[in-house]
């Protein structure tokens, strides 16, 4: 399953007590020209990040590559096999499993 990925920026508006907390932009990740998730931009793009995918998952299947471009801190790639697109119900254990030994190590622990 193909279809056309873009990220785009642009800003959307938020609550004014919001802004102080949240001041980045957010990129919004489309898909065949359908917004399917907002990303923000700035502060978090720095810290580690753990991306699990499901290697059977169609929806999302080619997101990995763009999330990896905006988030410059990403632990390698972790696809869980056999896995489809709502991975903590498929492959709940597993994945959290790998979280515990990625935050202890991130956090050296």
């Amino acid at each position: 399953m193909g279809g056309d990925i873009d990220m785009t920026r642009e800003l959307r508006a938020k609550p004014d007590w919001l802004k102080p907390l949240f001041p980045w932009e957010q990129h919004a990740l489309m898909v065949n020209g359908q917004t399917m998730a907002y990303i923000d931009e700035g502060e978090p793009s720095g810290r580690p990040v753990l991306l699990p995918w499901a290697d059977g998952d169609p929806i999302t299947r080619e997101g990995e590559s763009v999330l990896r471009g905006i988030f410059s801190n990403c632990a390698p790639p972790l696809t869980i096999p056999g896995a489809g697109h709502f991975i903590q119900e498929d492959a709940g254990e597993e994945v959290a499993e790998h979280i515990r030994n990625w935050m202890a190590l991130t956090l050296g622990k």
